[in-house]
């Protein structure tokens, strides 16, 4: 039986692919996942007359299936000063300096001309961060049951033994029947988040950055609150090793699951349901304080009021860390943590934060335990005095007696740490028109209610990714950004059948790179104002 169809006022209009190009943003690259440059106050940043946007990208047609599109993704920059023609700025990054194997989405702000970037490292970190010598940062995961890798290989678990106990191998070739062999053992790669800084100059040429810091993990999971990717191997191993015990095998339709036979409906490689990523900064405008949202994924250890049914695989979460000023980086030991907002019980796990370097990692703000597992993307708006939340998530990520879509949701709270309410009760704010239940991914609302997004798989009718062959998702896929959405309120419950054009942003103000020496930093409305997001800057 297929997804319900979106509700109409949640709903985008239906894009033709042809529409997209001749690209006006990336001509020779795949983009995918995009965020803006923004103000500290949470505002589109203008520099010098020059929007700009950071996507996660690889060469055009680079790879054969789309769906390998992260293992190689870097980060590039764009530039706009209509806001609707880009100019593509190359790798954000000089050469050699990013850390993980891959990078994946975070975000983006400027304050007095200096920018901070903060994204996700995926894989293995150099230089050496953990003083043995090998450059590999945190290190590599371990094999399922403790076992020794052997040439950097983890080594064979075993075979399935007929018991009708499961017979997954994680990569689709189960018969259905609980006979199968297990095959080898799934790897996970790990994701921490990082920060680089940078000067931003525009000169005649445009934008451009340099004088970088060195690049620097700042959060990495704990293990108590949120997944590591040691937890989520082991436990993924866990499964395909026979610890499910209704005897129905895995699936036996060559899609694969990489879950053992839980009938998830899943389709995403465990690598991308996996999660410690996707930073997102955000100052609190009742308090001042800093802090940063992502998406992670609960601990086997963290205390649930309830475990629902699957809980230990839907276990999304959105993370909160708090940046602390005190030398030491202790923080004030989570006090602040407070009662979480989730979408299942309200949970009050407050006494839990451990911290890092100048960060505290603070209980999750919000999940969704037995429900999905992904939350990407997350991002947080203040408006009319409330807090908005944001996150992204396929629709074949979400537990089998869920209805869910490949979609933006939405919570909403009166203070940042407290219970956050679905908006419109499912949570559903945009969704993909019923012809192309995979047209666009990866939104990011903007303070004007805006939302960026790309083009994943438009003109395509397939629900699930999985559904697609090879060949037909390369023919397919978009690899550009999506026509700009316009919600009209955010809830989005009214008419919502404006699109703007392809990468269209809209908003007045503007402040210099190098930052005007005049005495005046409170901006004249003229866009002056040295960019500290304390001017008005003619906003």
């Amino acid at each position: 039986m297929g997804i319900r169809p979106v509700p109409e006022e949640n709903t985008v209009p239906p894009i033709m692919r042809d529409d997209l190009f001749p690209d006006q943003y990336s001509p020779d690259q795949w983009t995918f996942e995009t965020w803006p440059l923004m103000r500290p106050d949470g505002e589109l940043a203008r520099v010098d007359g020059y929007f700009i946007f950071f996507s996660l990208a690889v060469p055009d047609g680079s790879v054969q299936d789309p769906e390998d599109r992260y293992e190689q993704a870097r980060i590039r920059y764009y530039y706009s000063q209509d806001g609707m023609t880009w100019t593509d700025g190359g790798e954000l990054f000089p050469e050699g300096d990013a850390l993980g194997d891959a990078q994946w989405a975070g975000s983006a702000v400027i304050d007095n001309c200096r920018l901070s970037i903060f994204y996700t490292a995926v894989g293995e970190i150099e230089p050496d961060g953990d003083g043995d010598g090998n450059g590999n940062g945190t290190g590599a995961p371990e094999c399922p049951g403790g076992s020794a890798r052997q040439n950097g290989e983890c080594p064979p678990v075993g075979n399935g033994d007929g018991d009708g106990n499961g017979d997954g191998d994680g990569n689709g070739n189960g018969d259905g029947n609980g006979d199968g062999d297990v095959g080898e053992p799934i790897t996970i790669s790990t994701q921490s988040i990082a920060l680089a800084e940078a000067d931003l100059t525009v000169g005649p040429d445009g934008p451009s950055f340099d004088n970088w810091s060195e690049h620097e993990v700042i959060l990495e999971p704990d293990g108590i609150m949120y997944q590591t990717a040691e937890q989520a191997e082991q436990q993924i191993n866990n499964q395909d090793n026979g610890n499910d015990d209704d005897g129905n095998g895995n699936n036996g339709d060559g899609t694969g699951d990489g879950v053992g036979d839980d009938d998830s409906q899943d389709g995403i490689a465990p690598d991308r349901t996996y999660a410690f990523r996707d930073p997102f900064f955000f100052t609190d405008p009742q308090t001042g304080d800093d802090y940063i949202i992502f998406s992670g994924k609960l601990s086997p250890d963290f205390d649930l009021t309830e475990n629902g049914e699957n809980s230990e695989i839907y276990n999304a979460a959105i993370g909160i860390a708090r940046l602390d000023d005190s030398d030491d980086g202790n923080g004030d030991n989570g006090d602040n943590a407070g009662t979480n907002g989730n979408s299942s019980n309200g949970d009050d796990n407050g006494d839990n934060s451990v911290s890092m370097p100048n960060w505290t990692l603070l209980s999750p703000l919000f999940h969704a335990s037995s429900i999905t597992k992904m939350l990407d993307q997350p991002h947080l708006i203040f408006r009319d005095n409330i807090y908005h939340l944001f996150a992204n998530a396929y629709s074949d990520s979400f537990a089998p007696d869920i209805q869910g879509w490949t979609a933006l949701y939405g919570f909403t709270s009166e203070e940042l740490i407290s219970q956050y309410t679905p908006i419109n009760e499912s949570g559903l704010v945009l969704g993909n028109p019923e012809t192309a239940p995979l047209q666009c991914y990866g939104r990011v609302t903007l303070s004007d209610l805006s939302v960026l997004s790309f083009a994943l798989y438009p003109e395509v009718e397939a629900e699930r990714v999985d559904e697609l062959t090879e060949q037909e998702r390369f023919d397919a896929f978009g690899g550009t950004l999506c026509p700009t959405a316009q919600l009209m309120t955010p809830d989005n419950v009214t008419d919502n059948t404006t699109q703007l054009v392809v990468g269209e942003v809209c908003q007045p103000g503007t402040f210099p790179c190098p930052p005007d020496q005049s005495d005046d930093s409170t901006g004249d409305g003229n866009g002056d104002d040295s960019g500290n997001g304390n001017g008005t800057d003619g906003n």
